[in-house]
């Protein structure tokens, strides 16, 4: 689904969905990650950020920024779905380090520019539908992974995130 006023630019239209079918991701360095989407009544468009795109409407959205931490590293990506991981449930850490559940989609990994190539700075991109319906794209260290057949412990420390 995506917001009727990402194509209005009305606030009054922030409550009206259309569907919608992401068949395609963009990475531009510097911004957030976007995709190509294709309206139920046939328009497609292309630059669709992650923020304005729903699996369902919802309840209690957040703003743009928490849904995505990091601008894109590089033009260059892969997209995986791990075997693993695909549709395992997480908590996930936002920004303001409120605590949300999600379930696992993908993972966007960058490659070929400075910031990938540097192993202290490399970060994928977790791709994850939260309860609430909105999409999010978020680094490992953001993320708590809940497996009942492999994670059995209590996280050992409260991790530090920046």
């Amino acid at each position: 689904m995506i917001r009727q006023s990402f194509f209005t630019k009305k606030e009054d239209d922030k409550d009206i969905f259309h569907n919608a079918y992401a068949f395609g991701i963009q990475s531009v360095p510097s911004k957030i990650l976007t995709f190509h989407i294709m309206t139920d009544y046939g328009m497609v468009r292309s630059r669709v950020p992650i923020s304005e795109i729903y699996l369902k409407k919802p309840d209690n959205d957040i703003p743009f920024h928490f849904k995505q931490l990091w601008d894109c590293f590089g033009y260059d990506v892969s997209v995986t779905t791990y075997d693993f991981l695909t549709e395992n449930r997480c908590k996930v850490l936002l920004r303001d380090r409120t605590e949300i559940w999600a379930t696992y989609m993908f993972t966007i990994d960058w490659y070929g520019n400075p910031f990938s190539d540097e192993p202290s700075d490399y970060k994928c991109g977790h791709i994850l539908v939260s309860d609430d319906g909105y999409l999010l794209c978020m680094p490992n260290n953001r993320i708590f992974w809940k497996d009942s057949n492999w994670v059995t412990k209590e996280f050992p420390v409260k991790p530090q995130v920046h």
